[in-house]
């Protein structure tokens, strides 16, 4: 064991620091101080190399040594800045290629660090702060990532390097494509978006959607999704489409995702189903936006490819969350057409709200079915009830405000959900149906008289009176024979429905 005093290099460190901090507060400011600060950072850096197996004493030494030959190029002008950002970058990551473990990591992050900003300064050197800066840095940075992500496929080389080199290319683009998109100055100022930015931006997101599969990390398909989902709002300020044709080009392709959902049911295919998820719902949302901003019957459509998105979404995750809003979308769709197309009349409008309610109590029993649980819970049957009455209560309502016709349409409608209680072997609905069918047909008939009373005047009067009193008290007459009747009616129906819900 030799103690540090008596090594050779030992008391010359301990000389050297006074000396250098001396020469640095007597230099003052100009080049001398400068060549100074860099001078002594560059002998730090050296020392740092030099007793690397003693990471933590080096470690500080080299930080140290990096500041003051950055400080000093940066006192010296944006040129030597950039000059000294890139060897230091050039330097650490030559020395994370022999050096293992976190040091090894460290000291490559701190290259690919060290290389951003010297592309940020060298834009300014360079006098590129405008829209070259940009688009050069979109598509290095999507040279660089391609690349990364290459490397990562075919290489055997180490995952570390692909991450910090491709980390920094995903940083600069995303800076890049803010710059474009939101007007800020991260690396230009006065720059817009364009058609390079737009192809860096989908390079990189390429990059990480075919790197996801080979570096374990399924999360780079979702960051993918958004890079791509920057290029389109890229591509569409240069293209400066008009509302009605972006709005149609995202819903098609939101469509197109619901359509690869379900094209990609295989569990093989598992890790792109919520990218496809989070793609389709990105575009929707960005044209519901901007259908709000135009007005009009524009937002229709979004909210209808939103249903099909949704649907298909629910059916390939198996999310039962998703397919109960896919009616819920639709009906908002259809309301937004009635209203505006149709007058927001109001079996349009309350109408479709009962039939989504019965489509979600469809899909809601199909998965309890699928889980062997009970398919008539009170929540169930509540919302069913719910959406029957909403499905015929503005044709029965408007029976007697509007016209008798209306008792027609409600008479469809009692046979239709009868029908549905007998395909499918729910009591409940055929019961339903069959009181909105007797209903139907009261109104149907005894509308049309009470709207003939006020012209009947005189002994017509009073001979319809009578008539009404002899029916009532017939009616009380029958009352017994009626209860059998009703009696022996109720039996049949539970002997023809014996085994149904």
């Amino acid at each position: 064991f030799v103690p540090w005093w008596a090594r050779w290099d030992g008391p010359l460190l301990v000389a050297a620091a006074p000396i250098a901090a001396s020469g640095m507060g007597l230099g003052g400011a100009g080049p001398v101080a400068n060549l100074t600060m860099v001078a002594v950072g560059a002998e730090c850096m050296a020392v740092a190399v030099r007793i690397r197996r003693r990471p933590t004493i080096a470690l500080g030494i080299g930080v140290v040594g990096a500041g003051l030959v950055v400080a000093g190029a940066d006192r010296a002008g944006p040129g030597w800045l950039a000059l000294a950002l890139l060897g230091l970058a050039v330097l650490l990551t030559a020395l994370s290629a022999v050096t293992r473990g976190v040091a090894g990591s460290l000291l490559r992050i701190g290259g690919v660090v060290s290389a951003v900003a010297a592309w940020r300064v060298a834009i300014v050197w360079l006098a590129w702060p405008d829209q070259r800066g940009l688009d050069a840095t979109a598509l290095v940075a999507g040279a660089v990532a391609v690349l990364a992500a290459g490397v990562s496929r075919w290489s055997r080389l180490d995952r570390g390097w692909m991450l910090a080199w491709g980390g920094g290319a995903v940083a600069l683009a995303a800076a890049a494509g803010i710059d474009a998109t939101a007007g800020s100055a991260l690396l230009a100022s006065g720059g817009s978006a364009s058609w390079f930015v737009a192809g860096g931006l989908v390079a990189v997101a390429a990059s990480l959607l075919g790197a996801a599969g080979s570096t374990g990390l399924t999360w780079l398909r979702e960051l993918g999704v958004a890079f791509l989902v920057g290029a389109l709002l890229a591509g569409q300020r240069v293209a400066d489409l008009p509302a009605t044709t972006l709005v149609t080009v995202l819903c098609l392709l939101g469509a197109a995702t619901a359509v690869l959902l379900l094209a990609l049911l295989e569990d093989r295919f598992a890790p792109w189903r919520r990218p496809l998820l989070i793609l389709g719902a990105a575009v929707l949302g960005w044209a519901a936006v901007i259908a709000v901003s135009g007005g009009g019957v524009l937002l229709a459509a979004p909210l209808a490819v939103a249903a099909v998105h949704s649907a298909a979404a629910g059916v390939a995750m198996r999310i039962l969350a998703l397919q109960l809003l896919s009616p819920v979308l639709a009906c908002g769709a259809w309301i937004v057409f009635a209203d505006e197309s149709l007058h927001g009349r109001l079996d349009w409008t309350i109408a479709p709200i009962g039939l989504a309610m019965l489509a979600a109590v469809g899909l809601w029993r199909r998965d309890l079915r699928l889980r062997d649980q009970p398919l008539a819970p009170p929540e169930l049957v509540g919302l069913e009830l719910a959406g029957v009455a909403l499905l015929v209560g503005p044709s029965l309502a408007q029976t007697a405000t509007v016209a008798s016709v209306h008792a027609l349409v409600a008479l469809v409608l009692g046979l239709a959900i009868t029908g549905w209680g007998a395909v499918t072997k729910v009591r409940r609905r055929v019961v339903a149906g069959l009181v909105v069918v007797s209903v139907s047909v009261l109104l149907l008939v005894a509308v049309p008289l009470v709207m003939l009373l006020p012209s009947w005047q005189g002994p017509l009067l009073w001979a319809a009176i009578a008539a009404v009193g002899l029916a009532a008290v017939l009616a009380a007459a029958l009352v017994e024979r009626g209860k059998a009747v009703g009696r022996k009616v109720l039996l049949g129906f539970a002997d023809a429905t014996d085994g149904w819900e």
